[in-house]
Order: C-alpha cells, then sequence, then structure tokens
C-alpha cells in the first residue's frame, strides 16, 4: 500500500437546488475528496471531544486552500449540509 486512504463520501442532493448542488458537486469532487482525506479522516485527531464548529473548520481548510471567502463560505456549507463529511 502507498499510503493513500481511501474515504467513501455520501452526498445528498434533494429540493429545489439539486440541479445545481449536484453540478456544484461534480465540479469541485477533487478539493471534497482531498478535504475528506486530509481531514475527514482525521476527525477523532482534530476533535477528540466533538465539541469544534466542523463548519468553520472545513471554512479556514477552503481558505488555507486558496478559495476566496465567499467561495469558502459556500464550500462549508456543501460539506456541511450535503455530504457525510461535515
Amino acid at each position: 500500500m502507498n499510503g493513500s486512504k481511501t474515504i467513501q463520501i455520501k452526498v445528498e442532493l434533494r429540493g429545489r437546488n439539486a440541479k445545481a448542488l449536484k453540478q456544484y458537486f461534480n465540479r469541485n469532487k477533487a478539493s471534497i475528496t482531498s478535504f475528506g482525506v486530509e481531514v475527514h479522516v482525521r476527525a477523532r485527531q482534530i476533535d477528540i471531544n466533538e465539541e469544534y464548529d466542523w463548519w468553520a473548520l472545513t471554512y479556514g481548510w477552503a481558505i488555507a486552500k486558496g478559495l476566496t471567502p465567499r467561495k469558502a463560505n459556500f464550500f462549508a456549507t456543501f460539506i456541511r449540509y450535503n455530504t457525510n463529511l461535515g
């Protein structure tokens, strides 16, 4: 094994914005997967007592990866409400 991690991402896209959310997911699949591998799989190390605000952690991660505040906001909201990663 080469040290890479595998993660299963579950996405729920419902409601009147489902089509737009699906397009967002397809355009940002690499970033979403990267977040899952870099952060989500280490959730117990990052948040031992399960007390952190994961939307804020996701937003900070997105900013650190170079997203604008507006795009980071959308990314964090998407992760939090539409995937099993947040």
